[in-house]
């Protein structure tokens, strides 16, 4: 019995390259369809760090300037800051205009973008020998982790307006 050899002519041939040619093709352009959302997805990060950064820098100087006019307060009083609502104008001073909320011992404020908004709060913190709510609330132990700033940080909260942002996503 003989065996017939298949043989492969020159068309076969050049149909395997042509299918072979495309898809490496679309591998190549699913491969830079990749990274260019890869580098959008970088520089959108890039973005949402940078501004949130941004947020928390105001945030770090409403409080430094806050606590530099409490301790200005103290200096004056004998090492007694006095009472926050007393201070209201000079702290609101200090916080550059911002809206503060004083309750007893704690100053409220937010920091705001346009698509976030940072909430911030501090609670006074009483030096040793100082009577008061924040003492007795445990503020002289927290005084010792606070390096002897006149404030400590309660609340620090970002939130975001997610429906804005999904808007930005969605194309």
């Amino acid at each position: 019995m003989k065996q017939d050899r298949v043989q492969i002519g020159p068309g076969a041939s050049s149909l395997i390259l042509i299918l072979v040619m495309l898809a490496m093709s679309v591998l190549g352009m699913l491969t830079f369809i990749s990274a260019r959302n890869d580098l959008r997805l970088g520089l959108r990060s890039v973005q949402v760090t940078e501004a949130v950064y941004a947020l928390n820098e105001a945030g770090e100087e409403t409080f430094a300037a806050l606590c530099d006019t409490l301790q200005e307060a103290r200096e004056k009083n004998g090492g007694e800051p006095g009472d926050l609502a007393a201070l209201a104008a000079q702290l609101q001073a200090a916080a550059g205009g911002k809206e503060l909320v004083i309750n007893d011992d704690t100053i409220s404020w937010t920091e705001e973008d346009a698509l976030r908004t940072l909430h911030c709060e501090a609670r006074l913190v009483q030096q040793a020998g100082e009577t008061g709510s924040a003492a007795a609330a445990g503020g002289s132990s927290a005084g010792a982790e606070n390096a002897g700033a006149p404030l400590l940080w309660t609340r620090h909260e970002l939130i975001s307006r997610s429906a804005e942002m999904e808007d930005e996503w969605n194309w």
